[in-house]
């Protein structure tokens, strides 16, 4: 009797499922590289799901792509070929932002907006604002300024621009329980200014600065119904905000922007310079961490399925890899490159990035906050960006349930059992950047930000 017959049918429908999900990863490899359109179909427990690849890396999926990607990759053995691990590497990366020739940026061609003296917050009033894509019918009767017919949109008066893992999440919601911040829906994380602006796909044809504007939308809605209630002529204190983690060190765009010239190797013109032309008195907030920590919490974060002894191989090459880079191009060049494969190591270089601000922007703009401060001592340093932003005194109660929230965006419990990097992983980071540490520390002012390496929980 053939050896097929003997199966059951519950092993047969595992296999035959085996072998479509292993179908379906070659064909998305293939189509990943070689960059051709299709379609494919697959039937898991009666029911299809579509993947289709235009082109795209596979981080392009749909949920339903996702989970058939997921349960692919456990099926799979833990020693993947070279091919493999560029693929589910691509699939954790973002999508290239710009691939079209450079174009002139509107942002430096605009005027800015005529901000009202009265309101704290950088608003105007303005007409013939499209309607249904932008801001929906009940949100128009809110805005609109009855003696003008006008309509209220606003600005962000301050930003949480950096650093990621650095507990910009956790500061955000807290701010967010202000009574200064005009709504509780503001929504972090928008990084229009370093990536969807450029992004055709997410535009989707509107209008780069109106779909930054849609994100403030609820907020205006909030300052123009308090505006009603009070008499002309009174000076409103309610402001908006964002909080973008890339804001502060992603310029990987800037070969995008003709005010740039391509085939330099680092940019002239950074984020900072485009902010500044359109929000001149933008307040800035930056959190810094001890960068050998702050790189492991973003890879334990961004990366699946991986380990500590992962992390120090990927580690060890990619700063070799970055020693090569300056070798050949200046720390400047090298810290505004994309670095993929979950180790994003330039972003700890926060000299280089708070040096190119500091030249656009008044020192007196930009608060420097430490992560270790941060949970150290809340209730102080909450204090301080409370000042700095000019909020108005809280009452004892009101500040209380503020510091008493529960901590946003933890590590995920399956990367905290993995435990601390491994020791020769953590005298190879701080050796790498302990000369940059030393840069900051002297630009600031302040010694701590040198970081002290024998405190293991830096």
């Amino acid at each position: 009797m053939p050896v097929w017959t003997s199966l059951t049918n519950r092993g047969i429908k595992y296999q035959l499922t085996l072998a479509v999900l292993l179908c379906v990863s070659m064909l998305l490899i293939i189509s990943t590289y070689v960059g051709q359109k299709a379609t494919y179909h697959v039937h898991l427990k009666g029911k299809k799901l579509d993947i289709s690849t235009r082109s795209k890396p596979v981080n392009s999926f749909s949920n339903a792509g996702r989970k058939v990607w997921d349960k692919l990759k456990k099926k799979m053995e833990t020693t993947t070929t070279a091919n493999e691990q560029t693929a589910i590497a691509s699939y954790e990366q973002k999508t290239p932002i710009c691939t079209k020739e450079p174009v002139p940026d509107t942002i430096l061609q605009m005027v800015p907006p005529a901000f009202l003296s009265n309101y704290k917050n950088p608003c105007w009033y303005e007409k013939n604002l499209p309607t249904t894509r932008w801001i929906s019918a009940d949100a128009l009767n809110i805005t609109k300024n009855n003696a003008h017919s006008q309509i209220l949109r606003c600005l962000p008066y301050f930003m949480i621009a950096g650093m990621p893992k650095c507990g910009t999440t956790d500061l955000f919601r807290r701010l967010t329980s202000h009574p200064d911040l005009a709504g509780d829906k503001l929504r972090k994380e928008p990084h229009w200014w370093t990536r969807k602006r450029f992004n055709a796909d997410v535009l989707n044809g509107m209008d780069p600065f109106l779909y930054y504007l849609r994100y403030f939308n609820y907020g205006a809605q909030t300052i123009a119904a308090d505006t009603a209630k009070v008499a002309a002529g009174t000076f409103h204190y309610k402001v908006v905000g964002e909080a973008s983690a890339s804001t502060f060190w992603d310029n990987s765009a800037w070969k995008c922007l003709s005010e740039n010239n391509a085939s330099r190797s680092e940019p002239d013109f950074v984020t900072a310079h485009y902010i500044k032309h359109l929000l001149p008195n933008i307040k800035v907030i930056v959190v810094f961490r001890n960068p050998t920590q702050r790189l492991y919490s973003d890879y334990m974060y961004f990366v699946r399925n991986t380990s500590r002894e992962q992390f120090y191989i990927k580690a060890n090459k990619t700063v070799a890899s970055f020693r090569e880079c300056v070798e050949k191009y200046s720390l400047r060049s090298c810290a505004y490159r994309k670095w993929d494969g979950g180790i994003r190591i330039n972003i700890g270089i926060y000299h280089v990035y708070l040096r190119d601000w500091l030249k656009v922007f008044n020192r007196k703009q930009i608060l420097i906050l430490r992560l270790e401060d941060y949970h150290q001592n809340l209730r102080d340093n909450l204090r301080k960006v409370f000042k700095f932003l000019k909020f108005r005194p809280l009452t004892a109660h009101d500040e209380n349930l503020i510091v008493r929230k529960e901590p946003a965006n933890t590590r995920r419990e399956s990367k905290a059992k993995l435990g601390d990097m491994m020791e020769a992983t953590r005298k190879l980071l701080d050796n790498f950047y302990r000369p940059h540490n030393e840069q900051l520390a002297a630009l600031i002012g302040d010694d701590s930000y040198r970081w002290n390496t024998d405190n293991k929980k830096n």
